[in-house]
């Protein structure tokens, strides 16, 4: 079987949980497939999505289809003199999901590189996938994906 997943990928624990992120750089690129669709499978199975974009770059969600993402997280570095500086962090919610902290004070602030904004990002990261479970279109979807797998597993026992 081909690697699907790749070799790397980047972990952390916080709070007593573990995340596991897909990033995309590090999954398996196919000379051959030109949909890239083991790639886009991963990331279009995760509810949360953390965009890391370029400085004056536009990020638009509604280009990444996914039934299932029902977040976007978007940091964009600050830059002066050509050194980065800070962060600018912006969410984009799919209809349905609830508001959830920590809030981020205004769409102009800005966060330092530090223990406290990691904690902010990890913090709105886990409760913006805990409100998506619970968004009222989300919800059935996640109900029918987990009754479909539980089917096959039963069938794979039978």
């Amino acid at each position: 079987q081909r690697d699907r997943t790749g070799k790397y990928s980047i972990y952390t624990e916080f709070k007593k949980k573990q995340i596991m992120f897909h990033v995309s750089t590090f999954l398996p690129f196919s000379e051959v497939e030109e949909q890239q669709l083991d790639r886009k499978r991963h990331l279009g199975n995760d509810v949360v999505i953390v965009v890391f974009k370029e400085p004056g770059c536009k990020f638009i969600p509604s280009n990444l289809r996914s039934h299932f993402t029902q977040v976007y997280i978007v940091v964009e570095p600050v830059l002066v003199s050509d050194r980065l500086s800070h962060y600018r962090i912006a969410v984009a919610n799919k209809d349905g999901v609830a508001p959830y902290g920590p809030y981020i004070p205004s769409p102009t602030a800005e966060f330092p590189q530090n223990e406290e904004t990691r904690q902010f990002l990890l913090t709105k990261m886990i409760n913006a996938e805990r409100s998506a479970m619970f968004a009222p279109s989300f919800k059935e979807k996640l109900r029918r994906t987990r009754s479909t797998l539980l089917q096959d597993i039963v069938s794979e026992q039978s």
